[in-house]
């Protein structure tokens, strides 16, 4: 058995399949996802990254959201 909706999904025409997939990124797409801190918690204050030496933030994920290094208050000294 491959997956438990195996026999449902081989039976679907390219039509139904494609009709059951776009509703289900519809949904997904009306989902939030992100359940972390609201990024303005943590602002950037503008000083170097002591990882990358980027001022602002040192990279960005897959959505877009700004990412940053975490230094330990050791590893700045």
């Amino acid at each position: 058995m491959i997956c438990p909706e195996y026999d449902y999904r081989d039976g679907l025409s390219d039509q139904e399949f494609w009709d059951r997939t776009i509703a289900s990124l519809d949904a997904m797409r009306d989902q939030d996802y992100y359940d972390g801190p609201e990024p303005d918690l943590f602002p950037i204050s503008g000083e170097p990254c002591p990882e990358c030496g980027e001022s602002g933030p040192c990279g960005y994920d897959s959505e877009g959201r700004p990412m940053i290094h975490i230094v330990s208050e050791d590893e700045q000294s």
